[in-house]
């Protein structure tokens, strides 16, 4: 495996042996803007599917989560904020109730 590590004024070059584990951040996460000719080179392309007829060398029982050889022990996403909580009180009220929240929540 080679994995090229950006910097912002060079890249680092790393070397590894299979099986590793890679980690990244979010932010690679955000796609980049394709260009015009992209677009029409995307959109004329033909794309190959394959099925399990295309895969002739591998066995059923190596296929699917019985037979990866990877057991995961417990995933989790990110914790979604919830919607909030809108109120509609005067300025006085307002405040009594942020103090009161957020002394509920041991902020202050």
């Amino acid at each position: 495996m080679i994995v090229e590590r950006q910097y912002d004024d060079r890249y680092h070059v790393l070397k590894a042996k299979m099986p590793c584990l890679i980690t990244a951040l979010a932010e690679l996460n955000e796609p980049r803007y394709m260009t015009p000719g992209g677009i029409f080179d995307a959109y004329d392309a033909d794309i190959t599917v394959w099925g399990r007829a295309d895969l002739k060398d591998v066995e059923d029982s190596n296929l699917g989560l019985k037979g990866s050889p990877t057991q995961i022990a417990k995933a989790s996403d990110k914790v979604r904020k919830g919607a909030g909580e809108k109120v509609n009180l005067d300025v006085t009220e307002s405040v009594d109730y942020i103090v009161g929240k957020l002394k509920e929540k041991h902020v202050i």
